[in-house]
């Protein structure tokens, strides 16, 4: 049994564990989630941003092609050329390279990288790009033309790779999405599961095991200790579910008190400890001559009560008599001990009513009880219910 509990418990605080362990695995998995698609949000904004800065450029150029040098207007469309070309290298150097901003973004996507450096080689084609507008840091070179129209057709080229940088960005967040999601319904499904097992291996077991220790309880406190017949506790409760049945079908119930004649004189000229033995001699006759369906009680020290469902007046009175030959012929025998016991009986029969209490079928026959006592024991005398609820003892035994 302790070795039992004990399973119990270490599987149950294994259980718990992989639970916390599963939950914190979850929590992390979101956290992830939300830390990558920050990031990826920043590195679309970043992609998407190239595509505006290549127009804006070409853009740019073209004004600065159209507007006299030496000129304040010329001065600011070069800074704001500058300023365009220097944000779009640097934003394509985070893209590809990654840095203190955006540690993650290297090693690249493998889609992505590919598109940068393999089949499109828009890294190439971006630097080229850029190159033509501004060959070295911070000086911007004059287009002619011929040169504006070459650098507009660049960027026109590179539009469509532009797009697919920020599709594939696109493409490359649902998918981290959908496989954070996959990890999490994993997660759940695991603790489900383990919760699951926890119900099945452990707490139904262990449920069954409750519910029989609670039976197991309840029969030991309705069951006397020295014979193994109902205490008064357990002979009630037995009693109250057969009245009740049988008040609701119209059949009579019988009730037999008795007791040992004289048990003092045993306790006192044998001791306490032969007394309980002959206790049990005595219910274990009475216990054989009765019908599985009846109902045996001790309710004092030498006091016992048999219930007879569906047993009338005469019926009860054949059993009381049979238990009480029964032990009258044979003596209680323990080595040199031979001790002869008999027993007097009262007998009350009647038809039960919802209300009926057992109580009061005992009181009823017990009055026969005190009646057999007084002629003279070893015998069975009856309590009549006559009509009009007057009670009669009758001093005739029965035969």
């Amino acid at each position: 049994m302790k070795q039992n509990l004990l399973l119990f418990t270490v599987g149950y605080v294994v259980a718990l564990i992989m639970i916390a362990l599963a939950s914190v695995g979850i929590h992390w998995a979101e956290r992830e989630t939300i830390v990558r698609q920050e990031r990826n949000a920043q590195l679309i904004n970043i992609a998407g941003r190239q595509r505006m800065l290549s127009q804006r450029i070409v853009a740019l150029d073209l004004r600065l092609q159209n507007t006299e040098p030496q000129t304040a207007a010329h001065t600011r469309l070069e800074s704001s050329l500058q300023e365009a070309v220097n944000l779009m290298s640097d934003s394509h150097r985070r893209l590809t390279q990654g840095d203190l901003v955006l540690p993650e973004t290297a090693p690249l996507y493998a889609a992505v990288e590919q598109l940068y450096f393999d089949v499109s080689r828009l890294d190439y084609r971006v630097k080229a790009f850029l190159s033509d507008v501004m060959p070295s840091p911070g000086r911007i070179t004059t287009a002619s033309p011929d040169q504006s129209q070459i650098l507009a057709e660049q960027a026109e080229l590179l539009l469509p790779d532009l797009n697919n940088a920020v599709s594939l960005y696109e493409q490359n967040a649902r998918a981290e999405i959908h496989h954070i999601e996959n990890f999490t319904q994993a997660g759940v499904l695991f603790i489900l599961g383990l919760l699951l097992a926890e119900a099945l291996l452990i707490f139904r077991p262990l449920g069954k095991r409750l519910h029989g220790a609670e039976a197991h309880l309840q029969a030991i406190a309705a069951t006397d200790s020295l014979t193994g017949c109902h205490n008064r506790r357990g002979l009630m409760s037995a009693a109250n579910s057969s009245l009740a049945y049988f008040s609701r079908h119209g059949h009579e119930v019988s009730t037999i008190v008795f007791d040992i004649d004289h048990f003092k004189k045993v306790n006192d000229t044998y001791g306490h400890g032969t007394g309980d033995e002959v206790i049990k001699f005595v219910v274990d006759r009475a216990l054989a001559s009765i019908r599985g369906s009846d109902i045996m009680g001790r309710i004092g020290g030498e006091e016992f009560v048999i219930f007879c469902p569906d047993t009338n007046h005469e019926q009860a009175g054949v059993v009381a008599e049979k238990i009480r030959k029964v032990i009258e012929s044979t003596p209680y025998r323990d080595g040199p001990l031979d001790i002869r016991v008999t027993c007097s009986f009262g007998v009350f029969a009647y038809q039960p009513d919802k209300n009926s209490d057992p109580a009061w079928f005992i009181e009823r026959a017990d009055e026969a009880l005190y009646a057999a006592k007084r002629a003279g024991r070893n015998r069975v005398r009856f309590t009549d219910l006559q009509p009009g609820g007057a009670l009669q003892l009758p001093e005739s035994a029965a035969a």
